[in-house]
């Protein structure tokens, strides 16, 4: 398999005032949201949550900008009220916004790659951070790892749904190999 990206010409600026912001904001509201109702916890949350939610996001922006695609980080509207209110449920849902292509991938194996990039991205923190030992590495691995496979269920709007219209044979690779990781990792760790 091959990709073959362009090259965008840089127009200097690649986030822009009001994207920090709505990453901001959607950083807080995980944190906040995981973290309730004793906020005391919030610092430890966002110091494995974030890192997690923006390499995710990130990942895809920059992927699509390797494409030559526009890319921005945008809150949701609906997901960040649906993540706020989670934080009295017992199950959280986080979804306060994503990165959203404002230009379109030329076929499904170009979009598959972009949905591909923010699980690959949490597997690579959650490999790097692994080399770590200690409770909060743990934490910041099995979190990356979860969030990885999460998004890799098939179904839409997540990344799974993508790269399984693309070819199932590598969303299949892809899903069992970190579904593997992360019960060997947390058996191995027991």
């Amino acid at each position: 398999m091959s990709i073959r990206v362009k090259a965008r010409a840089n127009t200097g600026q690649i986030f822009t005032r009001s994207e920090m912001c709505h990453l901001l904001l959607a950083c807080l509201a995980i944190g906040i949201t995981l973290s309730f109702p004793t906020l005391f916890n919030m610092p430890l949350i966002m110091l494995v949550i974030v890192p997690a939610f923006s390499i995710h996001e990130l990942a895809h922006k920059f992927t699509a900008i390797l494409y030559g695609l526009r890319a921005r980080f945008q809150i949701w509207i609906p997901g960040l009220v649906v993540t706020m209110i989670s934080a009295i449920l017992p199950i959280k849902l986080i979804m306060p916004g994503a990165v959203y292509l404002l230009d379109s991938p030329k076929n499904t194996e170009e979009s598959a790659h972009i949905a591909l990039a923010g699980p690959l991205g949490n597997t690579a923190l959650a490999l790097l951070v692994s080399q770590i030992d200690g409770p909060l590495a743990f934490q910041i691995v099995s979190i990356n790892l979860m969030i990885a496979i999460m998004n890799l269920f098939p179904l839409p709007p997540l990344d799974g749904w993508r790269i399984k219209s693309w070819d199932s044979r590598i969303w299949l690779l892809v899903f069992v190999t970190l579904l593997v990781a992360y019960v060997v990792f947390m058996f191995w760790r027991i």
